[in-house]
């Protein structure tokens, strides 16, 4: 884990320098899109990060990073989906459904945490580079290093 999260940093570093600047809407083609759907494969591999890995295959195709971003969260919703729809079903298979109202309260929450962080990222990133990532992926690899 800790080597593949310092090795997948180096190839964000890199596409994210480069100036990208196409827009999904008008641009993007059928084949450049599984490419990049594709690329979510690797984050089978531990350490390697979904949505990481979907944002750098976006810009090393020329995306603009928002754009990379945009798409990468697009992705992730049928994941994200399957996860609960299979979740659900677990519990629901368990004769155990009780959901009370900290349940409720805590998928709100979450919904609510999760539309605020992704608007900020989203408004970030116009501004913004990939960099801090970069440097977070980095030092917490090392870190792991030196643990282990």
């Amino acid at each position: 884990i800790a080597w593949t999260t310092i090795i997948f940093a180096i190839p964000l570093f890199y596409f994210d320098k480069k100036k990208g600047t196409k827009n999904l809407l008008n641009n993007m083609r059928l084949s450049q899109s599984l490419i990049i759907g594709l690329t979510q494969t690797l984050a089978l591999i531990p350490g390697v990060s979904r949505s990481g890995i979907t944002m750098t295959a976006a810009r090393s195709l020329g995306y603009s990073r928002s754009d990379s971003a945009r798409f990468s969260i697009l992705l992730s919703l049928p994941t994200i989906l399957g996860a609960s729809t299979l979740s659900l079903n677990k519990v629901i298979g368990s004769g155990n459904f009780q959901l009370g109202l900290e349940a409720l309260i805590s998928c709100i929450l979450s919904f609510i945490t999760s539309y605020l962080a992704i608007a900020f990222l989203m408004k970030w990133l116009k501004k913004a580079t990939f960099t801090p990532f970069v440097i977070y992926r980095i030092l917490f690899g090392i870190i792991l290093l030196l643990w282990l």
